[in-house]
């Protein structure tokens, strides 16, 4: 393989390569495929673990300015996460409600 054509690896990208999984989960960036977003609350608290393994286990090596992004990153993402989560919790009680105003 040619290593030319990729970006010498860094803790940054790898945060940002798990952030990306994580937004795409939670609907904030469209799937590739589809090009429509798409909710996994579960897939994207696999990835936002991820980034909190990552946390515990760098935590001694990591230098002050990956440290600080890492945890911008990880306040940001669990802060989405709780966001998208209770809009689709107010949306399955929505729905429930409706449901039972039809019968």
């Amino acid at each position: 393989m040619d290593e030319r054509h990729f970006p010498k690896p860094s803790m940054n990208a790898l945060v940002d390569f798990l952030a990306a999984q994580a937004k795409m989960a939670l609907g904030a960036v469209n799937h590739p495929q589809t090009d429509a977003p798409v909710i996994d609350l579960l897939y994207a608290k696999y990835a936002i673990n991820l980034l909190t393994l990552l946390e515990e286990k760098t935590a001694a090596n990591a230098t002050a300015p990956e440290k600080n992004y890492l945890e911008n990153v990880l306040y940001d993402m669990r802060m989405l996460y709780l966001r998208v989560e209770n809009a689709v919790k107010e949306a399955e009680k929505r729905a429930a409600e409706e449901e039972q105003t039809e019968e």
